[in-house]
This record gives structure tokens, C-alpha cells and sequence, in this order.
């Protein structure tokens, strides 16, 4: 391992069928007033609110109800919720629900001391928190975003379009979360496949990087690997208690900062999804699996030895009668989620759905994605606004690219993903300037690539879509 860095994690977590019980020891350790935050009232059918609201008041607490947590929590929410909590004088924010209402609390953690606008110290200038944050626990109704153990923290902003995450240091980290495998069985299944995608992206932004013999990379293929296992299964048979808690612990280690560990990270999937969300407020686990295909395609020329590896170890591509290059590929061919693999697995479904992405976000509290900070001491990653240039792949000129290497020089060109430093291939190598603003594209299907990408390292801003 290359990378410098230190490792530090003080989240407390309870696991399984009687992880709750965890509560009541943990709310010996703070004061009368809890603020209990939550979404749109699924805990409430599910019978999860009861459960939670009885320790409350068996543990003699004064309750202070924060409901309608949005899937892509808003910056407006989030003022809501920072007068909720100074109201009632909060000593603990409790979060029951999925990763937004994770990320809701602990935004409004830092913000309930703090004497500025937060959206524009935290979320603009990405300050860190100089004022008391309040004490924030979890219990988990769904899976996928790592909230329930790391400091990432997303923001919606509709009014300026951007949807941004940042990963705050170990003192917002939820000091307890509770994790129930059974409290993800009611969960919708086009919300379960989408926390499932947001799993593996998570793991996959970390695992693209670096060039080194890494530690982090071994633990990632494992986690991969039982990723994959498990979702077939839970797929099948959403019931299965031994599938959701795997990938229940699967998701909590492919976010609480451990494989990023020496790693540089990427994290470009995960911009260009927020920006999508921020346009549309779609689901977040689908916009992922919207964009993931088409950029990994886009990149794998650059990162060769890596791809081979992923397919090898992680999908176990026979390599045999295989060129490098479609070994490498194998993980990405067209359809591949769609249509199962060939040892009679069935797929996921995540593309059986036809309807809009965000047609089910009332149903249950989703979640929104958030970066990954390589290194506590470098600082989170910053997602800023740029003057962008729009290209769509096409059949016209290339767009300018100021790390593009020159004819004199020779040998393939580094590995950097998040900066997309090199040209692409030939076949798919020019580029069609779009002029004007939120005009609408038509999917030009002949091209495997349906993206528009800006040039910048920041994200691409929008997808093609279609007429």
C-alpha cells in the first residue's frame, strides 16, 4: 500500500434480530430531549415507529417528532429541521429510516449550533462544523448508502439545481446505529434493487483507483463477491434473512471509510448521478446504474490490468479462448444486469421496471449518494459549480482536453478516471457540440456511450435523453 493515512471509526453498532435492544443501553447517555426524525410513514405501517417510540418512553424521554424526510433531502428540510431541533432543545437526533434520513440528521446536527447559512459553509465553501454538533443515532430500515457509519451527509438544493454531499469527520458520525436486517423486508423491491446498485457503486469507486498492490482492493473483491451472491438470492426471495444480512453488512463496510483506505477514489459515477438527481429527483440507486455501464465502458481502455483483474476475481470470466480485451469486458456487456449470466442466475430486475426512476420515491424513504473522502486528513471532496461546456458523442470534433498527450509522445495513457486524461477510442473518439441551454436530445442508439460529458472533473451534468 502506498497511501499515507489514519483510520478512525467511533461508530457503535448493533447487529441482528435484537439489535434493538442496543437502545435502550445507548440512551443512558444523553438527556431527556430527543428529536426522533423519520420519512414519509412507512415505520409507522411496518410497526418499526411503535418499537422505537416504546423505548423512548420507557426510557423516560421527552419526544420531538421530525417527520416527511424526502428521499433527496432538501436544503428548505433542512431549516425545518434545524427550527425543530432548537425548539425542543435536543440532546439526541434520533434517525429511524434509510440513508436520506441519515444524512437529513446529521445535517441537522451541525447546523443547529452554527450562526451561518449552512448549505453555503457546508455544502459551498465546504467548511468543517466550529460550533457543538449534536449526537446523532440510527436505526436502519434500509440499505445501501453507509450512512448509518461514516459523516456523509447529501443535500438537495432545487433551486440552484445541485445536489451535494459532504463527508464530515468522526465527530458527526452517528455514535450508534441499530441494524436489523428484518427492518428491510417491507421495503419495496424497486427500492431494495436500488440500494443494491448504490452497494456495489459505492465499492466500485473506491476499487477503480490506483495502481498499487492494495490491501483495500483484496477486501473489495470479497465484499464484491458476496454483494453479488447475496442479491441474486434476496432478489428471489426478499424473505431470506441470511441474503439481507449480508448485504445489510456488506453495505456498512462498503462505506465507513475502511477500503478507502490508501486508495486515491474516484467517485465520478457517483457526481455525475447526483447532478442527474439534482435535475430530476430520481431515486438515486438507479441513476448509478443509469450511468455506470456507459463510463466504465468509457474508462476500461485506461485501466486495463485493473478491469482484467475485476472480471477474473470478482464475476469469474473464463478467460480461456479470450482476448485481455474481452476478458476485460466481460462484466460490461450490453445487458448484462438485464439478462442474468450464464450459469442460470436470474438478474436483479433493476431494468424490468420501465417507469420513471423516481415513480416509487413516496413509497419509503430513499436515500442519496455521497463521496467518499480518500484520506480524513485531505479533506472532503468538493463539488463545485463550473462554466460548462456540453459535448454529446457524435460524429464532429473532438473536445478540447488540456491533459490530452501530444503526438510526440508515446505509450498508453495513465489511469485517472475522475479526469478522463486521455482520448478515447478511435470508434468513439469525436464529439458533437450542443448549443444552447436545457435543450432536449435525442438518444442517438447507434452509439453505446449515451452520455454527455463536460470535460471538467467535476461530473457530466446531464444525460442524453430521450425525445
Amino acid at each position: 500500500m502506498l497511501g499515507n493515512f489514519t483510520y478512525c471509526n467511533p461508530t457503535k453498532l448493533y447487529f441482528g434480530k435484537e439489535a434493538l435492544n442496543g437502545l435502550r443501553e445507548e440512551l443512558k447517555k444523553y438527556g431527556k430531549n430527543v428529536l426522533l426524525v423519520y420519512g414519509g410513514g412507512s415505520i409507522k405501517k411496518n410497526g418499526i415507529y411503535d418499537q422505537v417510540v416504546g423505548i423512548l418512553k420507557e426510557a423516560g424521554k421527552e419526544i420531538f417528532e421530525d417527520a416527511g424526510v424526502m428521499p433527496n433531502p432538501t436544503v428548505e428540510k433542512l431549516t425545518e429541521g434545524v427550527q425543530r431541533a432548537r425548539a425542543a432543545k435536543a440532546d439526541l437526533i434520533l434517525a429511524v429510516g434509510g440513508g436520506s434520513v441519515c444524512d437529513y440528521a446529521k445535517a441537522v446536527s451541525v447546523s443547529v449550533n452554527c450562526d451561518e447559512d449552512p448549505w453555503e459553509k457546508y455544502y459551498i465553501r465546504f467548511e468543517e462544523p466550529a460550533c457543538p454538533v449534536l449526537p446523532v443515532g440510527c436505526v436502519l430500515t434500509m440499505v445501501g448508502t453507509g450512512s448509518e457509519m461514516n459523516g456523509g451527509s447529501l443535500i438537495t438544493n432545487h433551486a440552484q439545481k445541485l445536489k451535494i454531499g459532504h463527508v464530515f469527520g468522526p465527530e458527526v458520525f452517528p455514535k450508534f446505529s441499530i441494524l436489523d436486517p428484518e427492518f428491510t423486508f417491507t421495503l419495496p423491491r424497486y427500492q431494495m434493487v436500488a440500494g443494491f446498485y448504490d452497494i456495489m457503486s459505492h465499492i466500485l469507486e473506491q476499487y477503480f483507483s490506483g495502481e498499487d498492490d492494495n490491501t483495500s482492493d483484496y477486501l473489495s473483491e470479497g465484499l464484491l463477491r458476496s454483494l453479488i451472491h447475496s442479491t441474486r438470492i434476496a432478489a428471489k426471495d426478499p424473505q431470506n434473512y441470511e441474503a439481507r444480512s449480508n448485504i445489510m453488512w456488506t453495505a456498512t463496510w462498503a462505506l465507513n471509510t475502511l477500503i478507502a483506505m490508501g486508495k486515491t477514489t474516484d467517485w465520478e459515477v457517483h457526481m455525475i448521478g447526483q447532478a442527474v438527481g439534482a435535475h430530476t429527483d430520481a431515486t438515486h440507486g438507479m441513476t448509478l446504474a443509469a450511468v455506470s455501464m456507459a463510463y466504465y465502458r468509457l474508462i476500461l481502455p485506461f485501466g486495463l490490468p485493473k478491469f482484467k483483474r475485476y472480471a477474473l476475481n470478482v464475476w469469474g470470466v473464463d478467460p480461456a479462448g479470450k482476448t485481455d480485451e474481452e476478458r476485460q469486458r466481460g462484466p460490461f456487456r450490453h445487458g448484462e444486469l438485464d439478462e442474468g449470466d450464464r450459469s442460470g442466475h436470474e438478474p436483479l430486475g433493476a431494468g424490468r421496471d420501465r417507469g420513471h426512476a423516481g415513480r416509487h420515491r413516496q413509497e419509503h424513504p430513499d436515500h442519496g449518494g455521497r463521496l467518499q473522502g480518500p484520506d480524513p486528513g485531505r479533506g472532503p471532496h468538493r463539488a463545485e459549480r463550473e462554466p460548462v461546456t456540453v459535448f454529446e458523442i457524435g460524429k464532429s470534433r473532438s473536445p478540447p482536453n488540456p491533459n490530452r498527450q501530444s503526438d510526440s509522445e508515446s505509450g498508453p495513457p495513465p489511469f485517472r478516471p475522475s479526469r478522463l486524461a486521455a482520448p478515447l477510442p478511435a470508434e468513439k473518439s469525436s464529439f458533437k457540440r450542443i448549443k444552447g441551454k436545457g435543450k432536449k436530445l435525442r438518444r442517438q442508439r447507434q452509439i453505446p456511450h449515451n452520455l454527455i460529458y463536460d470535460g471538467s472533473p467535476i461530473s457530466v451534468l446531464r444525460l442524453v435523453s430521450q425525445t
